[in-house]
């Protein structure tokens, strides 16, 4: 009596690969989520890096990965061993940059923003790393039990933005100059061509302040940008020299008139004030004679 042998696999024998992403989308109202009406990103490079030691940078020897978004915003990469790993792509110029963080990828929800800018100057956006694990992963659709974590989504944020400094003017000649130093907690108001109020901002430590308007989330590229006169302080004299980037700009407090065109940044918008001048006072001893 002769038998055929008969072969019998199991999954462990078998080796599972893993897989992750998801889409870019445009988070207009920068809130961290996919909400609807809101653009997909196509065209967009993203990459992917192995980080089996969970230290933020990639480990030597694994070959990076690309994928393009496609028409729907949908980036994927397979044929993963299980480990870490996270991703990134270039927003682009003009102050793209991530919107507000939505959290750990590994939370596994769908439609939060799970990329972070690292420095807005080179437009890079991260994701924190996220373990894969081969059984284990959700796929977008409720199943939470396969191998593609479907789940990393990326919301980007597309800026006009005008700033970027207040002053203190020693010499009162309306120019920055070199060891001047920046003037904090200065209110900044940034309003549309009428006047009606957009946004409301402090400056920091150094006297640098900003506005971001993602996409024309405001309705209007024409911006007027008003500076409250801190106790203390006197506006400078305004619009002297040639240089946009050294001068005062605001005339009674305002600057009027401001344009940015969308996707653009303008850092020329600066005010200067200088140090209200306490004039001394001599005393005179008088005497009176009585009669």
């Amino acid at each position: 009596m002769y038998c055929n042998p008969v072969l019998i696999f199991s999954k462990s024998a078998i080796s599972q690969t893993v897989g992750l992403g998801n889409f870019v989308w445009w988070d207009l109202n920068d809130n961290g989520s996919r909400d609807s009406g809101e653009p997909v990103a196509s065209g967009y490079t993203v990459y992917l890096y192995q980080d089996n030691d969970d230290n933020g940078i990639a480990d030597a020897g694994f070959t990076t990965k690309t994928t393009t978004t496609n028409y729907n915003g949908e980036f994927s990469f397979t044929g993963l061993a299980a480990g870490k790993y996270f991703v990134k792509l270039y927003a682009g110029y003009s102050h793209y940059k991530t919107t507000v963080y939505g959290g750990d990828p590994d939370n596994n929800i769908m439609g939060d923003n799970n990329g972070h800018t690292q420095d807005l100057a080179t437009t890079e956006i991260f994701t924190q790393t996220i373990t894969l694990a081969t059984g284990t992963e959700p796929d977008g659709t409720g199943a939470t039990n396969t191998n593609t974590n479907n789940t990393i989504g990326i919301g980007m944020w597309k800026a006009n933005g005008l700033g970027d400094m207040v002053w203190i003017d020693n010499n009162g000649n309306g120019i920055y100059e070199t060891g001047e130093p920046g003037l904090p907690n200065v209110t900044v108001k940034l309003k549309n061509s009428t006047g009606g109020l957009l946004a409301t901002t402090t400056t920091d430590a150094e006297g640098k302040y900003y506005f971001y308007d993602p996409m024309g989330y405001y309705g209007t590229n024409d911006y007027q940008v008003e500076f409250v006169t801190p106790d203390g302080y006197s506006p400078t004299t305004c619009n002297v020299g040639g240089d946009d980037e050294l001068d005062s700009d605001p005339v009674n407090g305002t600057i009027s008139s401001i344009n940015v065109p969308m996707g653009n940044w303008n850092h020329s918008f600066d005010a200067g004030f200088k140090p209200n001048t306490i004039l001394p006072v001599k005393l005179y001893k008088l005497y009176c004679t009585i009669k």
